[in-house]
């Protein structure tokens, strides 16, 4: 993320390299840097002359260097941009990759070159790799972990100077999930919809963002937690009542949220201040997860991925289920409190 920032903040001050490798797990971070560059290196009345986009699935290697040691016409740069670069086949090519090493020797400094490799690195014994470092910049990106989105939440947030409440922030994680770019996407909504003088909770997450109810799928969680089976069964019933697709991010958080559970087994520990420095989570899912792994047995607890796997066949129609977002929630809690 230090590398991702620091990119993004020289782009945004006017500092170029001649080429960016953009290469991982993270399709977002790579996209991102690629937008910013094309924003940023040419003024609109350059860009028709001087901004070619390609597309790796059409794209030789011969013609991408041809065109970036073309010189720019009235501008001081030139910006060639691959999307889709992993699609390549003359990646496939040792020769073909001589080329890229050969220009990447003689780098043209008025040209930005940008390679989008998404979900791929090159290997550690690449030809190429110690070149572009040299000349460039080699991002390699990686998923964001689970239990790292919160803070990374938090981040975006103060960058865009809005204040969520812990709850909130748990609760706009539980509906988007570790999609980096439909958190992004959520948290610009945010920023038009309210005002920035005031701290967002997660009655307003749910109003935006989620299921407009007096409930949240944080509450939903907690209820699980400490086997409140009436007060569990009555918000399913008040939240999911509609289309089944409405139980898909309900599903996914329940994931989530028993993989939670199956790490506050195995580590040992049962207090809630020993699992929030154990797990890094906070003070709040420390309690939940505390209540969890006293309510339900490790081996129950595995069961339970059996269980959501079901219920999102019944969701997708893959397999023979029930019509309806009440009945796929009713059945899945059944089995989670009764079996």
């Amino acid at each position: 993320m230090k590398d991702y920032d620091q990119i993004c903040s020289d782009i945004s001050e006017g500092r170029f390299s001649p080429i960016y490798f953009l290469s991982g797990d993270e399709p977002y971070f790579i996209d991102r840097i690629a937008q910013l560059i094309e924003s940023n290196a040419l003024q609109d009345s350059q860009k028709d002359f001087n901004q070619v986009i390609l597309y790796g699935r059409d794209s030789k290697m011969e013609d991408i260097l041809g065109n970036a040691r073309k010189f720019p016409v009235m501008s001081d740069r030139q910006v060639i941009v691959v999307r889709e670069a992993q699609e390549m086949s003359d990646w496939r090519d040792s020769k073909k990759v001589q080329l890229l090493q050969q220009y990447l020797e003689n780098l043209v400094p008025s040209t930005i070159l940008v390679f989008c490799y998404k979900y791929k690195t090159l290997p550690a014994k690449s030809s190429i790799k110690g070149p572009i470092q040299k000349g460039g910049v080699l991002l390699e990106t990686k998923k964001i972990y689970d239990s790292q989105i919160p803070k990374y939440i938090k981040g975006m947030l103060h960058e865009e100077g809005l204040k969520l409440t812990d709850k909130a922030v748990d609760v706009l994680f539980e509906l988007v999930g570790n999609d980096i770019e439909r958190l992004h996407n959520e948290i610009q909504k945010l920023k038009i919809i309210d005002d920035h003088d005031e701290i967002i909770d997660e009655k307003q997450i749910g109003k935006h963002i989620g299921l407009s109810n007096p409930f949240s799928i944080i509450d939903l969680h907690h209820s699980i937690a400490h086997k409140q089976v009436e007060k569990s069964f009555s918000m399913a019933f008040a939240m999911y009542k509609g289309e089944k697709s409405e139980v898909l991010p309900f599903i996914s958080s329940l994931y989530r949220f028993f993989s939670r559970v199956i790490d506050a087994h195995k580590c040992g520990k049962k207090d809630p201040n020993g699992i929030k420095l154990a797990l890094r989570v906070n003070y709040y899912q420390a309690q939940d997860l505390a209540a969890a792994i006293y309510n339900y047995p490790y081996d129950q607890v595995l069961s339970f991925f059996d269980h959501l796997l079901e219920a999102d066949k019944s969701v997708k129609g893959v397999s023979e289920g029930h019509s309806n977002a009440h009945q796929i929630t009713q059945e899945l809690l059944s089995k989670i409190f009764f079996n």
